[in-house]
Parts: C-alpha cells; sequence; structure tokens
C-alpha cells in the first residue's frame, strides 16, 4: 500500500515515455500485461522508477533556490 502513490507515478513515467513511440499501444499492452500476471513482482520496478522520478524532481525544484532573491 505504501508504494501504491509511487507505482502510479513509475506508470506516468512509462505512459510518458512511450507517447512519442510508434508502437506505443504495443509498449503499454505489453506492460500492462505483465503487470496483471506478474502483479507483485512487475510493480516493484514501476514503484521504483515513480521513486526515482519523485527524487529527481524534489532535488530539481531544491536546488533551485525557490525564486528567493538575496
Amino acid at each position: 500500500m505504501t508504494l501504491m502513490p509511487f507505482g502510479l507515478l513509475g506508470l506516468a513515467a512509462v505512459h510518458g515515455w512511450v507517447a512519442g513511440r510508434p508502437n506505443a499501444r504495443l509498449y503499454l499492452a505489453a506492460m500492462y500485461g505483465g503487470l496483471f500476471l506478474a502483479s507483485d513482482w512487475v510493480f516493484v520496478p514501476v514503484a521504483g522508477l515513480g521513486l526515482v522520478r519523485f527524487m529527481t524532481r524534489f532535488r530539481r525544484a531544491e536546488s533551485s533556490g525557490g525564486g528567493k532573491e538575496e
């Protein structure tokens, strides 16, 4: 249950990566087929991808200074 938000973020990352590909439907069908057949074991790397995406966005926003001028 704790991995659910990161899993959804990982799915969003996969959808973003597949969006410009010529065989996008095939890639998504394979991914969702894998999630359906082996949901517990395939969902962990997808959640890991979401965690990495979350951490990189968080660090980028943190290092920008937040728009504060000194």
